[in-house]
């Protein structure tokens, strides 16, 4: 079966024009396999939803459950072209999608987009890959939504699907199939990709995703981030830190479009600073489960200097011409969000937990100072963000004590993003509320164990179990169904700044 039998006239949606607005850039993020690629979706899904929250309330809420599948298929079917990924593979934001809508997107992204629909309305969900007949049966070649008809249990007994890339909404053989739960009550979320050409179905496959553990970055060094390829920490952020919702600090930026910094570039932004920050969070709890107590006080030290690099960073950059209104304001946002968020927030939290396990520090200290090289090229201690190349060095001085940090207690939970810090986050860029006792309570009754002298399991991971076949191969290129998805294949993962996701899978029993 051809490609050409899953196209579809496309209806000019017009109605939907004002929930979409026009901006989607490639940007390269590293290296992985395509077990990642599942994790990306899902942090797509969580990143991305509150771009599709208010067409989710003005056209699909209010129904009951049949009802809005159907919609949602419709919807989704009717104003997005099928196109099969080449070898560069696509996963889309919301507003990439209908960006590209009439040169068509493949089934990992019209999940990306009905997985934001039904996480707006409140929806549990599954993302679901099979194996089908007739085409390259021993591997994972499609995948789609799966909605349980019980929303408590969430059991897929009984359950509706949407397969957007089909004329006829039901659910296509298959030999055997793996699903993930995408629960919109809080729980991580993974996903996935398309459909497949061949026998009895009538269209193509997709790519696989499902999760795999982030890789731990280590101790190596202090002076940055450690490992050789600082462009991966979007794709390493460490197993303790789930995708956050920025959608209600987000409704608060007012400028869009028709300058150098707009809310498009901010909300991209956003995300890879709070990246930034908790990646170097994750070197701090691997010292912890290392045991490495000499260097706790310096990775905190680098960690609050950094913030303070930054905050001068982007005032630099402010500085250095004269912006129009709408670029200022996003300056401002930013500085706030540094200032209220990173600092009032994230590293309040972080000082809590050391101080709470881990005895203070000597009065010797040494003075480290960092700095921000001139011209940069929008590269902030190796990992690019927007604003950063300024035209004049700039420096941020601290002091870490020569002390060891000794922890107060036999058991140490891991810092993690607790509700309380999430909720704080995702709240009015000026304003820092948080309350550090009940994060602290959190913290003691939900987060992993990292250091435990009683029963020595120093884990140092907080790596669910994921019950799904990290097996198969690219769900979306048929050209590639040889290829696998053994972690010694490579793949290109590259992330579109406001939404699309892209990778590249070359494999020597490729046909093309």
């Amino acid at each position: 079966m051809s490609e050409n039998a899953a196209k579809r006239v496309i209806k000019k949606g017009s109605q939907f024009e004002k929930y979409f607005k026009p901006f989607c850039n490639t940007t390269f993020l590293g290296y992985g396999n395509t077990d990642l690629s599942i994790k990306i979706m899902a942090k797509w899904v969580k990143k991305y939803k509150h771009q599709t929250k208010q067409l989710a309330l003005d056209h699909f809420a209010g129904y009951n459950l049949l009802d809005t599948v159907n919609k949602i298929y419709q919807f989704a079917h009717d104003h997005f072209q099928y196109k099969l990924d080449g070898a560069d593979q696509q996963i889309r934001s919301p507003y990439c999608a209908w960006l590209d809508r009439y040169n068509g997107i493949d089934c990992k992204s019209y999940s990306v987009i009905i997985g934001t629909i039904l996480d707006n309305l409140g929806i549990n969900y599954y993302f679901k890959k099979t194996k089908q007949p007739g085409y390259s049966p021993d591997q994972f070649t499609h995948v789609y939504v799966s909605i349980p008809k019980n929303q408590k249990t969430n059991s897929l007994e009984d359950y509706y699907i949407i397969d957007a890339t089909i004329h006829n909404n039901i659910e296509l053989p298959y030999l055997e199939a793996k699903t993930k739960l995408m629960s919109s009550k809080g729980l991580k979320h993974y996903g996935l990709g398309k459909p497949a050409l061949g026998y009895p179905n009538p269209f193509n496959q997709l790519d696989n995703p499902y999760s795999v553990p982030a890789p731990n970055f280590g101790l190596a060094g202090y002076n940055g981030l450690a490992g050789e390829n600082n462009q991966d920490i979007f794709n390493q952020i460490g197993d303790f830190f789930k995708d956050l919702d920025f959608g209600n600090l987000f409704s608060s930026i007012d400028c869009w479009g028709g300058t150098a910094f707009d809310g498009n570039i901010l909300q991209d932004l956003i995300p890879k600073i709070v990246d930034y920050f908790l990646s170097k969070i994750d070197i701090y709890n691997q010292a912890i489960a290392n045991q490495d107590w000499q260097n706790i006080h310096k990775i905190l030290a680098e960690i609050y200097a950094r913030k303070d690099l930054m905050v001068r960073t982007f005032h630099a950059k402010q500085a250095s011409k004269d912006w129009n209104s709408c670029s200022n304001s996003s300056f401002n946002f930013v500085s706030n969000f540094l200032i209220n968020k990173i600092e009032g927030v994230l590293l309040t939290a972080l000082h809590a937990h050391n101080v709470k396990y881990f005895t203070g520090p000597h009065p010797t200290p040494n003075q480290f100072t960092f700095t921000q090289p001139a011209h940069s090229g929008d590269m902030f201690d190796g990992v690019k963000l927007w604003g950063t190349a300024i035209p004049n060095p700039v420096e941020s001085e601290v002091h870490a004590y020569t002390t060891i940090q000794q922890p107060k207690y036999d058991v140490i939970p891991a810092f993690t993003i607790t509700p309380e810090i999430e909720n704080a986050l995702n709240s009015d860029v000026n304003t820092s509320n948080f309350n550090v006792t009940n994060f602290l309570q959190t913290l003691a009754n939900t987060a992993p164990i990292i250091y435990d002298t009683v029963t020595g399991n120093n884990t140092g991971s907080n790596n669910p179990t994921d019950n799904s076949q990290n097996t198969g191969q690219d769900l979306d290129n048929p050209s590639q169904q040889n290829a696998g998805f053994s972690l010694t294949q490579g793949l290109v993962l590259a992330g579109l700044v406001f939404g699309a996701y892209k990778y590249s899978q070359t494999s020597k029993k490729s046909k093309k």
